[in-house]
């Protein structure tokens, strides 16, 4: 069963002519995306556009199902997919800052279990690979695990009949996988759960009010669950939609334009949200950092 759900995120830098015409700009902007909602199969979307550290636009367009007349708004919880790696890479972050992980550590220092079926391999993976995705690990082993409070320890249970076939730190491939083990550490060094840590040490002091990755707060915030592609094109999806979704850190969060706005301007002020820090701004700088120089890539 697949499903799809819509979510623009936009980010725009406004110098030049545009600083200029401050009163112009959104209308331009509803023009073009009132555009877009015309020529799009999906019943809605939501955008922020952030300017240095203020959110200067944020608006929903369309519905929010396709089946409902509900608007959709800049408030409006739906999934935000791979978005959620970014998250994972800022909590691991905070944690090598606090001095509880090195990036270029083995995996097995924080997850001693951790071991595929050829271990000279999966001993040389470190924790910096598993945010670049050069481990060597394939994407689909976290795809196949339900969603649940044991996902991340099946995990590493079904990890050790995995045979790696790349070499570790030589090629790059998309890996869900590499992600779900990041998640795993940083519970294992942090002792809280993953959505734990995010709430408390990122939406929290974002005031990210309506962004979570934890199943349990999915019903009060409202969130979408998306739409049904192939032969149920265009039907919404329902909860049952999480038995087959990937394990959280790799894309199960839900958010919102506006928070998300909140999380652009800290990302792009040095780690910095009204006067909070999240991150330092040299984290910040490593994390826009070029990670892997391969041909192709």
């Amino acid at each position: 069963m697949k499903f799809s759900s819509l979510f623009f995120l936009l980010l725009i830098s406004c110098y030049g002519e545009i600083s200029g015409q401050s009163g112009a700009f959104p209308q331009e902007l509803d023009r073009y995306f009132k555009s877009v909602l015309q020529a799009s199969p999906a019943p809605g979307f939501s955008v922020v556009v952030v300017r240095e550290d203020q959110i200067i636009f944020e608006k929903g367009y369309g519905l929010e199902r396709s089946d409902a007349p509900m608007p959709m708004t800049a408030n409006t919880s739906t999934a935000i997919g791979s978005l959620t790696k970014s998250f994972t890479a800022l909590a691991m972050m905070q944690l090598v800052e606090a001095g509880k992980v090195d990036l270029d550590d083995p995996v097995t220092k924080y997850l001693p279990e951790f071991t595929t079926a050829n271990k000279k391999r999966s001993n040389q993976i470190t924790v910096r690979m598993l945010l670049d995705n050069t481990s060597g690990l394939q994407g689909g082993v976290s795809n196949r695990l339900q969603d649940d409070e044991k996902a991340l320890d099946q995990l590493l249970e079904s990890l050790q009949s995995f045979y790696l076939t790349k070499e570790p730190g030589k090629s790059y491939e998309y890996a869900n996988t590499g992600f779900s083990l990041a998640g795993l550490i940083i519970e294992r060094v942090s002792g809280l759960p993953y959505a734990k840590y995010l709430e408390q040490y990122i939406f929290q002091p974002l005031d990210m009010k309506r962004t979570s990755t934890d199943p349990d707060d999915f019903d009060d915030l409202q969130v979408l669950y998306g739409h049904r592609t192939g032969i149920d094109r265009g039907i919404p999806a329902g909860r049952d939609i999480e038995s087959v979704e990937m394990i959280p850190a790799g894309s199960m969060l839900r958010s919102t334009a506006s928070d998300l706005g909140n999380y652009l301007i800290a990302l792009l002020n040095g780690g910095r949200y009204q006067m909070r820090n999240i991150l330092s701004s040299q984290s910040i700088a490593a994390m826009w950092a070029p990670q892997i120089n391969f041909p192709g890539i």
